[in-house]
């Protein structure tokens, strides 16, 4: 009896696992199978729970949870048309978008279908004139995908996410309420919850950051990584209370987010060399996200600032906050001639910057040099007198999210 719930682990598994096959670069012919897959197993699952509770004390818990969770019929109709009647009528929509360090333009917004489906190689490869009448030296863009079924423009990603949220939800209900142990469901549940996370995070399945070099006529595509709490978000921490962040006196220097959000990232540098660069947005109903990430290439950080920028625009958002470590270069005649990697690798001292814009167009930065900041003192002494009530080092960088907050203001 103990391995009960052990065929639909397994099917929820298949499923998840065929999403896991889906990817931004592969032909329509294999995302389309595994798209099919995943509506046949995802509703697989409760066809063999069906079968495995039928007669036992146990299925009257089945239709609670089927009840309270599998209220969304849309999983079935695409089951029932996959199956019996055409594969999924795909969509795929590319937005190319063009970023320098103070601004983002999409410059490519373009649907294809199975018939004219065209790699994404062939289509940078395509505008690499355009890339050099933007700057010779390097250009950073980004490729983000949708996908839509035919006829519908509602993104099916987060119809699916959504779906795969909820049965995750659904099987850890049944798995708890029947109570049995079982060492292989067990297995499952971790190898789902390890996919699941996965999906969760837009940025590593649906973007992909470059910069195209071009002297050398090369594309660098850039690595991602998110720190991520939590089985259900793409954040490192999603909509939690303002309060929670507050409550504790630790870091708490003066009782504003703010230089707690700084004082936190200036211990861990004193400690620590290496930081992942962190958003905290903090939204009008005193809720907040934080984001932590790293990555390879700039191109990851302008979109990212254009993204919250965009998310400022709806007017939700009341502040933001940004964390990152910044490399001073020396000016000399030829630096304008080098790419940012090549800059980098002469720079003579990294700070840690910490910087903010409001809602009501107040700004502020704090900047600590690393090498000084193992001192606890020199970190006690930037807070004390090194604030800054406008943007310096971060200037530039910061510039959409400082722009969208003052377009929300003339707007009122």
């Amino acid at each position: 009896m103990d391995n009960l719930l052990f065929p639909a682990f397994q099917k929820f598994y298949s499923a998840v696992s065929s999403l896991k096959r889906f990817n931004t670069e592969n032909n329509f012919f294999d995302n389309i199978s595994s798209l099919d897959t995943f509506f046949s197993e995802y509703r697989n699952i409760t066809f063999v729970i069906q079968k495995s509770l039928k007669n036992t004390e146990y299925y009257s818990i089945y239709e609670k949870n089927r009840d309270k969770y599998l209220t969304d019929h849309w999983f079935v109709e695409k089951r029932n048309e996959t199956i019996k009647q055409q594969p999924f009528q795909l969509v795929k929509h590319i937005e190319i978008t063009v970023f320098s360090p103070s601004s983002g333009v999409k410059v490519l917004s373009e649907d294809f279908s199975i018939e004219n489906d065209t790699p994404i190689k062939d289509i940078i490869d395509s505008m690499k004139e355009f890339f050099l009448k933007i700057n010779p030296i390097e250009v950073f863009f980004s490729a983000k995908y949708s996908f839509y079924e035919k006829g519908n423009d509602t993104n099916i990603w987060n119809i699916i996410n959504s779906g795969v949220t909820v049965m995750y939800a659904f099987m850890e209900a049944m798995y708890q309420d029947i109570g049995a142990i079982c060492d292989i469901c067990n297995q499952l549940r971790k190898k789902i919850k390890e996919i699941v996370q996965i999906l969760q995070v837009h940025d590593i399945r649906l973007v992909d950051d470059y910069i195209y070099y071009p002297q050398k006529d090369e594309f660098e595509r850039g690595d991602y990584i998110a720190a991520i709490i939590g089985d259900e978000n793409d954040k490192t921490i999603s909509r939690m209370p303002l309060k929670n962040f507050m409550q504790t006196d630790l870091f708490n220097y003066d009782g504003t987010p703010f230089v707690k959000f700084t004082l936190m990232h200036a211990v861990m540098i004193s400690t620590q060399r290496d930081v992942m660069p962190t958003f905290m947005i903090i939204y009008k109903d005193d809720t907040f996200d934080l984001i932590s990430y790293n990555s390879s290439i700039k191109t990851t950080v302008y979109r990212k600032i254009n993204e919250i920028a965009d998310l400022i625009k709806t007017d939700i958002v009341k502040e933001v906050f940004y964390m990152t470590v910044y490399c001073l270069c020396e000016a000399s005649a030829d630096i304008l001639y080098k790419t940012s990697k090549e800059r980098q690798e002469t720079a003579k001292h990294e700070f840690l910057v910490c910087m903010k814009a409001d809602d009501s167009l107040n700004t502020m930065e704090y900047a600590f040099e690393c090498d000084k900041a193992k001192d606890l003192r020199y970190i006690a002494y930037c807070l004390k007198n090194g604030g800054k009530d406008y943007l310096e080092i971060g200037k530039i960088n910061f510039m959409p999210i400082v722009n969208a907050f003052k377009e929300k203001s003339n707007d009122i």
